[in-house]
């Protein structure tokens, strides 16, 4: 089996950094953009929807970082992958 190149820990570590930073600033995108909308369609002038679903959003912002780190660490990490595609190897 041909080696890995050195940078496929690296380039496989941006790409969960990229996920988790772009899915955290998406929910608490969706969730201030909807708190907005709401404000405005209730006639509320201080916001207070928007301020509230921002605080929500960013707990649920947390969660997908949490649920998605559990899911890459159960499915191995980088370091596992590695090592289990060693142990599978024929010698």
């Amino acid at each position: 089996m041909p080696e890995r190149s050195p940078f496929g820990k690296l380039a496989r570590g941006f790409a969960v950094a990229g996920t988790l930073g772009f899915g955290f600033a998406a929910v608490v995108g969706a969730a201030i953009w909807l708190g907005y909308r709401l404000d405005r369609a209730l006639g509320w002038r201080p916001l207070g929807l928007t301020l509230l679903f921002g605080v929500l959003g960013g707990a649920a912002g947390i969660a997908f970082i949490v649920q998605t780190l559990r899911a890459f660490e159960s499915r191995g990490g980088p370091e596992r992958e590695s090592a289990s595609r060693e142990d599978r190897e024929d010698p």
